[in-house]
């Protein structure tokens, strides 16, 4: 699938070791960033780290190390106050001059994380009758607060789903 795109319309071989040979010329020749999102683990991705010039940018919900292989982790808290305001303004254009305070309250209630921040702006976005402070008022009661904070039509933003993931993964016990 990485490779399809170099080669529209080629039937690409068949054999591991000939795709993988043409995979390492490939993106040994081109400048490509390869974004390898959710990863499970180191093993997942070792194989598809391409060779300079190209580069990856490995992303998980579990700690594992490609140190080995060139790449080093860098783990992300969430975002700053003056971050998670940034974000809301620019997701959130019609309501650019809304006070520090009515975002930062929204905020709190997203925990200031990326995703739910910007399913809060979608929904302000998609809802004019919704303001910063009626919907910081709705994400007030826990118990519905991840059945809000999804943008309807898009399952990219839906903060549940996210999160699911992570749960998924969690022993049984």
């Amino acid at each position: 699938a990485l490779l399809q795109p170099f080669y529209p319309g080629v039937k690409l071989p068949d054999a591991p070791a000939q795709l993988e040979g043409l995979y390492r010329q490939t993106f040994a020749q081109h400048h490509a960033l390869l974004l390898l999102d959710n990863a499970k683990d180191a093993a997942q991705v070792r194989e598809l780290l391409p060779p300079a010039p190209s580069a990856a940018i490995v992303t998980s919900r579990t700690r594992f190390s490609l140190s080995g292989q060139g790449l080093h982790p860098l783990r992300l808290n969430v975002l700053a106050w003056e971050e998670a305001r940034a974000l809301l303004r620019k997701s959130a254009p019609r309501l650019r001059e809304t006070p520090d305070a009515e975002w930062d309250e929204l905020a709190k209630r997203c925990g200031r994380l990326p995703l739910a921040l910007r399913v809060v702006a979608a929904l302000l976005e998609a809802r004019p009758d919704w303001t910063p402070v009626s919907l910081a008022a709705k994400l007030r009661d826990e118990r519905r607060r991840l059945e809000l904070l999804r943008a309807p039509g898009d399952p990219d933003l839906d903060v549940e789903a996210a999160l699911g993931l992570s749960y998924a993964a969690l022993p049984p016990a």
